[in-house]
């Protein structure tokens, strides 16, 4: 079986439907033209050279089929965020903002912990004016 792979379906295709008919004709002596080919042809001993071809469609009409994802990646984004803005109110904005605040406070408290380079002047504090 050459014919049958297993690859994924083409994203279009069209399909016909393929019938075929038989019979066998007794074909009369045809009166050709005096040409040495239809000579040959119009002698009744060759009565079995001549055929008939008649091709036609089942239907009139066909079905052309697209395939099309159903999602690619940025409808599973946004359909998730909108599911998660709609039951629980969470929006990537709001986990923006969430990260936006945890990065300030992080950086406020490493500099409220550092050691000041100030200099203390404690003679000042003593100082009566």
């Amino acid at each position: 079986d050459d014919l049958n792979c297993h690859c994924l379906p083409a994203c279009s295709e069209i399909e016909y439907d393929a019938d075929h008919v038989s019979q066998e004709r007794n074909w009369p002596s045809y009166d050709l033209t005096t040409d040495e080919t239809t000579a040959y042809f119009s002698n009744s001993s060759n009565d079995s050279l001549y055929m008939s071809l008649k091709l036609s469609y089942r239907m009139k009409f066909i079905l052309a089929i697209n395939r099309e994802t159903a999602n690619d990646f940025i409808d599973l984004v946004a359909n998730v965020g909108g599911l998660l803005s709609l039951f629980t109110g969470f929006s990537i904005l709001s986990l923006v903002e969430i990260f936006y605040f945890l990065s300030f406070k992080r950086q406020r408290e490493n500099k409220s912990h550092r050691p000041s380079n100030k200099l203390e002047n404690s003679f000042m504090k003593d100082m009566p004016f």
